[in-house]
């Protein structure tokens, strides 16, 4: 039997085009199904425009989305083009009269494509306004320098020349500072930290004490309490260049470690533009589906939270949001976002770490399973002191109520449209109690609620699909109506933990 690998395109229409004249992908339609390996059309279509253009280069890309969460969720072209199908030129031509311009391109999915949700982008480059001259007709001659210099200007006035509020810096503006921060000694342009009010603007306007050469010199330095990496990590930002400041997932691109410490440095420091900058690459860092989320270390979660908790509300919130499926369906190490939860006071995280602690202790023999047997219990280690081993026992106790009481009583739901619903319900209440009691249901330890909520529905979607169960509006709004609740089981699983627990 042969197993298709089936590929669900989301089509980003014109992912990364430039400025006017935008394109759009004509084929394959949105929502098309691919196998790996197929070969397929991409038509990108140009509009007719009256402003002249020159095509530079087309990339075209397939990105798998983010199957890690309840629903997939896609990168933004803009950030991710992903797996790269074509790379070259695009030269559209009037197929068709009247028409529009497009060319068609012969691409393969690539053979270990994951499979899933993916999207489809394109990267277009050209210049936009620029006629189809030829070489010699595009290039400008280059000017002599010579003829920039002007050797006629009148004689200096009597009162002498004036100097230009904004642009003209005395050697205190434009002169060097030195800091030290831990045993690191950096020399720094004072037109860099002046650029912007920020409180290194404050600290250097302060006046001086007379013959004070703090700041001028490495014996005098002005000390910082920062590390040396956090330090150098604001600088970079200081002194880089439009164009650094613009890359994101390319090579070359500042790491996550340093946009952290940009943010944190530039919140310490009331740099406001450099804050901002850093808190809108972090979020399109933390919403990527191959972003630092994925697969950066515990701490290194930990620490994004911690930052993003000092200086954007929304972006906190976001990293929770990301944070919750990789901690729930991982082996992560939920120790130090655990630590960091408890200082920001965040109750999902907390309820989720102790969750995935309390899976830790459950001992569960597969084989019992097959052979009926009871629920299974906690074993905790010798060196668990006893108001925790208390509290866990007791959060085992109430998950096992919980999921007790979830299979005799089915999620509800409404669907507008339905000939007869309380059939519908009936044949709902059956599979569901068929799909709480399966095996690959109970396979999940007992407290394992969310692990046996997650088997019954892999068991309830292949019988809920088949032709003349339900309706379809039925059988989308059931699942639903289970997703609505292990998103309450997710947000109150803290509830079940009293007290402080040591992990």
């Amino acid at each position: 039997m042969k197993l298709l690998f089936t590929i669900y395109l989301l089509v980003a229409f014109n992912a990364l085009s430039v400025l006017a004249q935008r394109a759009f992908i004509g084929l394959p339609t949105e929502g098309a199904t691919l196998t790996r390996g197929q070969t397929f059309t991409v038509q990108l279509v140009r509009p007719n425009s009256l402003q002249g253009s020159t095509e530079v280069g087309l990339i075209i890309g397939l990105a798998p989305c983010d199957l890690f969460g309840p629903t997939p969720t896609c990168a933004s072209p803009q950030s991710r083009i992903g797996s790269i199908l074509f790379n070259g030129d695009y030269k559209p031509q009037f197929h068709e009269q009247p028409g529009r311009p497009y060319q068609n391109f012969t691409v393969k999915v690539p053979a270990e494509f994951p499979t899933g949700q993916a999207q489809l982008s394109t990267a277009r480059f050209h210049l936009v306004g620029i006629s189809n001259l030829n070489d010699s007709e595009k290039r400008r001659p280059r000017p002599n320098p010579l003829d920039l210099i002007n050797i006629n200007l009148p004689h200096v006035p009597e009162t002498g020349l004036t100097h230009d509020d904004e642009y003209y810096k005395d050697e205190s503006d434009t002169g060097f500072c030195i800091f030290r921060v831990e045993n690191t000694l950096f020399k720094v342009h004072k037109c860099y930290l002046l650029r912007e009010p920020s409180i290194f603007s404050d600290l250097l306007s302060l006046p001086c004490i007379q013959g004070s050469k703090e700041g001028l010199c490495d014996e005098w330095p002005i000390t910082l309490s920062d590390t040396a990496e956090q330090f150098r990590d604001l600088l970079w930002v200081l002194y880089a260049t439009p164009a650094q400041l613009l890359l994101t997932e390319q090579y070359g691109a500042p790491s996550t470690e340093r946009i952290l410490n940009i943010a944190q440095l530039a919140n310490k420091y009331c740099i406001a533009s450099y804050e901002i900058w850093a808190i809108k690459r972090l979020s399109v860092l933390a919403q990527s589906p191959t972003g630092f989320l994925r697969h950066a270390s515990p701490e290194l979660c930990a620490r994004a939270l911690e930052v993003a908790s000092l200086v954007d509300e929304d972006l906190q919130n976001l990293l929770i949001h990301r944070l919750i499926p990789r901690m729930l369906w991982s082996t992560i190490d939920c120790k130090p976002i655990l630590a960091v939860a408890k200082r920001l006071n965040i109750p999902v995280l907390q309820g989720i770490a102790y969750y995935k602690e309390l899976l830790k202790y459950e001992r569960h023999e597969k084989w019992n399973v097959w052979r009926g047997a009871g629920p299974s219990e906690p074993q905790f280690p010798e060196d668990m002191d006893e108001k925790t081993c208390e509290g866990f026992m007791a959060a085992h106790n109430s998950l096992v109520r919980l999921w007790e009481g979830l299979r005799v009583s089915p999620p509800r739901f409404s669907a507008d449209g339905c000939s007869d619903h309380s059939m519908c319900m009936q044949s709902w209440r059956e599979m569901w109690t068929s799909a709480t009691g399966s095996i690959p249901t109970q396979r999940h330890a007992s407290a394992d609620v969310l692990g046996r909520l997650r088997a019954t529905m892999i068991v309830l979607k292949k019988r809920m699909y088949e032709p003349h169960v339900m309706p379809l509006e039925c059988t989308m709004a059931a699942m639903e109506s289970i997703a609505s609740v292990r998103e309450s089981i997710v947000e109150g699983l803290r509830d079940h933990f009293h007290g402080e627990l040591n992990v």
